[in-house]
């Protein structure tokens, strides 16, 4: 029976209809855990490495040098133990190897690279056994190897010997090397075997 009709009999029998006031009931849905939606917090991206002068590198090396404004996270770390003892510089043929004549601290990447691009006639033995330590190794320019002797041999560090180390900085037909004994910095001809330390950037 609807209610219209209900209202008419309880009427028709003198009787008022009472007022029936239905208060809604309001049923918490509670979803299952896979169906329940979140925003996960976004995890903070890890502090960049610091390093200081003489630490161990991010690549194995001995770190020594930093970028200026970096806070110690960019700069350069050094081999632990030389690559050759007696390595030529090579490509005496042709004599200019192009792009391979950068003396700042930067360019030793660079020059590296350039002197493997280089059809030589000779194979380039030093860039080669520096290039070979792993993938972003390579020979250092003239400045960075100042850097490593000043930073590190000086300081009793990196396992040096008292001897010539070529750099990769390209002086017309010869190439510029370090005398660790005296400290002094000179151009010797490229068919004379030289020490070899690579470094790395980081």
């Amino acid at each position: 029976m609807t209610v219209s009709t209900r209202r008419k009999v309880l009427k028709g029998l003198g009787v008022a209809a009472p007022v029936v006031w239905v208060t809604p009931v309001v049923t918490s849905v509670v979803l299952p855990a896979h169906a329940q939606t979140t925003t996960p917090e976004e995890e903070p991206e890890p502090a960049p490495q610091m390093f200081a002068i003489g630490d161990t590198g991010p690549g194995g090396g001995i770190v020594f040098y930093l970028e200026p404004g970096s806070d110690g996270t960019m700069g350069l770390e050094a081999a632990t133990a030389d690559q050759s003892t007696a390595a030529q510089w090579g490509c005496f043929s042709p004599v200019d190897v192009t792009g391979a004549t950068g003396t700042a601290i930067g360019t030793g990447a660079l020059n590296t690279q350039a002197i493997l691009d280089e059809n030589c006639t000779n194979t380039p033995d030093a860039a080669m056994a520096a290039a070979n330590v792993g993938p972003g190794w390579f020979l250092p320019s003239v400045d960075e190897l100042n850097e490593m002797y000043t930073e590190l041999h000086l300081n009793g560090l990196g396992g040096f010997a008292d001897g010539f180390y070529w750099s990769s900085s390209q002086s017309s037909a010869d190439a510029r090397y370090r005398d660790f004994f005296s400290g002094g910095q000179f151009v010797h001809g490229k068919i004379f075997a030289l020490r070899v330390r690579a470094v790395r950037a980081f």
